[in-house]
């Protein structure tokens, strides 16, 4: 499998949609990012703060927010998969890596609006604006990465 391990806020959404609306969602790049995570064959891993109201794939015991991602999601064919340990006093760079050394993989990427989350960023890092979310240039760069 090849991870694609990502945040919501500033990614599925954008930060004026956070005054609107508390776990808001953006249809037009949950689109974007279902469409990109089909094509690429990539296995969606939250590691977004929404990743506590996330019990199984489609579990009933989700929050209300993750059963809505989730059906938005099922619209384009792509289920999250799992999410990322909560550990607290840890970045989110140190939840992925443990991530993966529990897990096999072929690869992973990491999807965030915030740098401040993690310790350490590398090439597996791609950062959006959060006042856009994802955008087809940061689908580009990650693309370019996976085809390198």
């Amino acid at each position: 499998m090849r991870f694609l391990f990502f945040d919501i806020d500033g990614v599925l959404n954008k930060s004026a949609d956070w005054k609107i609306r508390s776990y808001s969602m953006d249809d037009a790049l949950i689109k974007m990012f279902c469409d990109f995570v089909r094509k690429n064959k990539l296995t969606p891993v939250m590691t977004s703060s929404w990743r506590t109201g996330f019990v199984g794939t489609l579990s009933s015991e989700n929050s209300p927010q993750i059963r809505e991602l989730e059906s938005k999601f099922q619209q384009y064919g792509v289920k999250i998969y799992d999410k990322t340990p909560v550990a607290k006093g840890h970045s989110r760079d140190e939840e992925i890596a443990y991530y993966c050394r529990r897990h096999a993989n072929e690869g992973y990427l990491i999807l965030d609006d915030d740098p401040e989350e993690y310790k350490v960023t590398d090439e597996h890092n791609f950062f959006t604006d959060s006042a856009k979310g994802i955008t087809k240039d940061v689908v580009k760069s990650m693309e370019r990465h996976l085809n390198a």
